[in-house]
């Protein structure tokens, strides 16, 4: 569980780097906080970085801060512990095929969720696809299985307290509560 900082920057030109650093209040632990997309190139037009604190929070104002090309934009963030995601429960999990759908018992709060599914390759999980859904339920085609193959798969769900797939939405509310929770499935 945590809370997730989302930074959206419109870019009017290509930016070589873009670097977000976060402070908090004095007893807050930076180690528990993932950066994500630090450092990176990026194309011109709307640009995000999001960043989630896999630990409860510690209350009070937080400074997000991004520098893209040597231009500072920021912001400060009023963080409430008490308002975070709980993990998704529920999970229920059906393959065939090359078709694979999830559901899950509705999040109290949660606006959108996220699933990241993963096939084992015999070594590792690799990410197959990735899809929001403001519903609790979601399919997914296509998938990259053999016919007649059984692959494990897992997936990672998160749960947001804005609508993922809604840029505007997140650019007027840089902060906002995530979940995130994994499920191994077993053929």
């Amino acid at each position: 569980m945590g809370t997730a900082f989302y930074f959206v920057i419109d870019l009017e030109k290509a930016a070589a780097a873009v670097d977000v650093t976060v402070a908090g209040p004095a007893d807050w632990n930076d180690g528990n906080l993932r950066v994500v997309r630090h450092g990176r190139q990026y194309d011109a037009g709307l640009v995000s970085s999001w960043h989630l604190m896999f630990t409860a929070p510690i209350a009070g104002q937080y400074t997000v801060e991004a520098i893209v090309d040597g231009r500072k934009e920021s912001f400060v963030a009023d963080v409430d512990p008490s308002q975070i995601l709980p993990k998704v429960t529920g999970v229920d999990f059906t393959q065939a095929g090359d078709t694979a759908a999830l559901s899950w018992t509705p999040v109290e709060g949660a606006v959108s969720y996220l699933v990241r599914l993963n096939i084992w390759t015999g070594s590792d999980w690799t990410r197959v696809t990735s899809e929001y859904a403001t519903e609790t339920s979601i399919a997914f085609t296509d998938l990259p299985i053999a016919a007649g193959d059984e692959p494990r798969m897992g997936a990672y769900v998160y749960a947001f307290t804005v609508d993922m797939a809604n840029r505007q939405m997140l650019a007027e509310n840089p902060v906002f509560n995530a979940s995130r929770i994994w499920y191994e499935f077993s053929r």
